[in-house]
Order: structure tokens, then sequence, then C-alpha cells
């Protein structure tokens, strides 16, 4: 079926409308929903397996600003500073991030063990794994968001893996192609999915999925023409094989589009417009992906010219406000689902 109920949250629109004028783009779902879903009401205890200590599992991939590239302390000012809430806490209560230990490849496939460890700063671009630094994530704010809905009873757990200049191509260089061996996909597949998932069970936790939020693009306007051109059909592979590996067919995913705000070099436009088109039209044909617009999000350095694309703390918090709009958005609509134990 094909319902629409309302009006968007953040925008106005009538959700039954052929458009929706908003900074997220969802498409219209199609799906038999069953019964008791045709509500506002969010998928809380009595939505989960009964009985069991259910928590929430958002899964993060992509490339450096996805990373996280912010400053906590040093670049977010008070409009977006997530500790707005009365503790005065930086962090939010009752969230978790899997983590490798003392490693100097998190990325990689091999060797180290890994653990779940209390969000908190310091899981950012320069400082990827060490407690107490200064460096932000966007899901920082994605969890302030989720709790500000639902409440904290239900525990989150971020599995984030990312890699500053990575491709979707298979490539010599630093690529999330499920086809290279060893590289960022086999990494994100063994050394977090199964391995975090797998912790959760042994803990007597019961994942459920939110969501994918995925942020790259930019890895590939810079690798070659061809590696624009390709960008749909390895977006689509890719989004395949994250769905099987997890093992939920419609996982939500949400999407950033590649901002324009990129630093000059060796790309032109026609590649950077290949892998925005290929994007938008991902989730057009896909019910369960919801694209955003990122090109108006705070990056350190604007020029012109552009010397620095990577987002600011205040960016990594509205970086976080869209990932987050579109998983709300489709879980007005959707049950998160059980992630089967890998």
């Amino acid at each position: 079926m094909t319902e629409w109920y309302g009006e968007c949250e953040y925008c106005g629109a009538g959700l039954h409308e052929d458009t929706h004028d908003c900074t997220i783009q969802v498409p219209k779902i199609e799906a038999d929903l069953g019964a008791g879903t045709d509500t506002f009401q969010f998928p809380t205890t009595p939505h989960l397996s009964e009985g069991n200590e259910n928590v929430y599992v958002i899964y993060m991939g992509g490339q450096s600003n996805l990373w996280g590239t912010g400053s906590l302390h040093s670049d977010i000012d008070a409009t977006y500073d997530p500790t707005y809430k009365s503790s005065g806490s930086t962090t939010p209560d009752n969230v978790f991030i899997w983590t490798k230990i003392a490693t100097t490849t998190p990325h990689q496939v091999g060797g180290d063990v890994g653990e779940w460890t209390p969000l908190n700063t310091g899981f950012g671009f320069s400082n990827p794994h060490v407690y107490g630094g200064d460096d932000i994530g966007s899901e920082m704010q994605i969890a302030w968001r989720i709790q500000d809905r639902v409440g904290e009873d239900i525990p989150i757990y971020f599995i984030k893996m990312a890699r500053g200049g990575a491709r979707l191509i298979s490539s010599g260089g630093i690529d999330w192609s499920p086809q290279s061996s060893g590289e960022l996909y086999d990494a994100w597949r063994e050394e977090y999915h199964t391995r975090g998932i797998r912790a959760l069970y042994d803990a007597g936790k019961f994942p459920h999925a939110l969501g994918f939020c995925w942020g790259q693009g930019a890895g590939d306007v810079k690798e070659s023409a061809a590696a624009a051109a390709a960008y749909a059909t390895n977006l689509q592979d890719l989004i395949n094989n994250f769905r099987t590996d997890i093992g939920i067919s419609d996982l939500v995913i949400s999407l950033q589009r590649e901002t324009v705000n990129l630093t000059p070099g060796t790309w032109v436009q026609d590649d950077l417009d290949a892998v925005r088109a290929a994007q938008e039209g991902f989730a057009a044909l896909d019910p369960w992906t919801g694209w955003f617009d990122s090109d108006d999000i705070e990056f350190a350095g604007p020029g012109p010219p552009i010397t620095d694309e990577h987002f600011t703390g205040n960016g990594q918090v509205q970086f976080g406000d869209r990932f987050a709009n579109v998983l709300l958005e489709y879980w007005r609509y959707k049950r998160p689902k059980l992630i089967p134990r890998p």
C-alpha cells in the first residue's frame, strides 16, 4: 500500500503530496506494514521483542566527514551545541559505540579485538579511537535526536566505520568496494558488524536496526571520470551487500548527497554532478532510502577559494540532524527489525 499521513514535522508539507519540499527527500513508501503501524506512535518496547533486553543499533559508514572532523569545544557555538540537555552533559547517556582496541590500523582486517564503550568525544577524524579527545562526529547529535523522541530507556549502539579519501570504486587506494578483498568493506563486515553484533547477543541484548547512515562520494569524484560514472552501480552494489550481510532486506538508508563544497583539484564539475545524480537516483528508486542536502552545512575553509571541505563542529551537529531527520521520518512508518546473529 502507499499511504502518507498528516504533515511533515520538519517543513509542514502534506505527506500525501507527490513532492516533499524539505531538506530531506523521502520517497513514498510501498510496503505492507501490518496492523497498528498507521499512527505516529514511535515503536518503543511494545513493538520490539517482548521479554528481552532490546537495544537499538545505528550503522554509519563513509569517508572523512562521516568519520568526524569537528572539535566539540573550540568551534561549536550555542546554536548547535548538543549540550542543550538540562543535565548539562556533553554526551547522551545510555549510548555506546563499537571500537577496536589499541590499534594503528582501525579500518583494516586483522588482529585486534573490539569493545563497546560509552559514546564520548574523541571518536572523530584526527583522533579516532582515543577516549576523552576533543573530536566530534555526527553520531553525537543523532543520539540526542533519537532520545529526544523516544527517551533514554532503550540503549543506542553505533557501529561506525569511515576513512578519509575512501572511494566506492575498486581501486589501488582505500575503497569500500565489496569486491576489494581486505579493504574497508571486509573490515566493516568482520571487525565491526560481526564482532559488534555478536558481542551484544553474548551480553543478552537483542539488537534492532534503526538504519544505516552513509556519507561518501568525494573520493570517487576526485578519483576519475570512470569512478564517478560508475557510482550509481557501485552504490547499489554496496547497499545490497550491506543489507544482505546485516540480514535486513529493507534496512533504512539515510543518505548524504555529496556537498558542492569540495577543495579545488583535478576533479571536474561533471564528475561531481554525476555522483550527486547517482545518489538522488538511488533514493528515488529505493523505497527505504532518503537523501538529504549537505551543501549548506558549515565547513572549515570556505575561502574563496575553498581551502578545507571538512565539516566543523557546528557542521557535524548539522550533519547529525540531517541523518536523524531521515531515520525519524521512516520510523513513523516502519518498525526496527531484529538483526540476526552473524
